[in-house]
């Protein structure tokens, strides 16, 4: 396998999947903080601020990881288990797609992505606060 190929392999799989891990941990204690500093404005409004850019780190992290998994089903990469397990080069494209959402991992993912549009929506409704 070509360096390229591994920087890319780690860059997009394991590296992104870390950001989104901490972004994720970031936002729970900066909204916690947030919460715990009710009394005091300002501080309370650096929290969510802060809580409000690792969330929005967390959920790009994930449509990366989404479209990284999905070109590696589409272009055929057997030497990873989900598409050597899931998919075929005999499937039409609806087929290939669908491979995404595939057993427990895809659903997992499925609800990884509605769990983050509802945060963003709720993100940017409560935002006047």
């Amino acid at each position: 396998m070509p360096t390229d190929a591994l920087f890319m392999e780690f860059l997009t799989g394991k590296f992104i999947t870390i950001i989104g891990f901490v972004a994720a941990l970031v936002a729970v204690v900066a909204y916690f903080k947030a919460a715990q500093s009710e009394h005091d404005w300002s501080l309370q409004r650096e929290w969510l601020s802060m809580g409000r850019y690792a969330f929005l780190a967390m959920f790009i992290a994930i449509v990366i990881n989404g479209l990284h998994l999905l070109y590696l089903i589409l272009t055929h990469q057997f030497q990873y288990n989900y598409v050597k397990s899931y998919s075929d080069t005999t499937l039409e494209l609806f087929y290939l797609i669908s491979t995404f959402l595939c057993r427990s991992r895809g659903q997992f993912y499925a609800m990884d992505v509605l769990r983050c549009a509802l945060g963003a929506l709720c993100n940017s409704h409560c935002k006047r606060l």
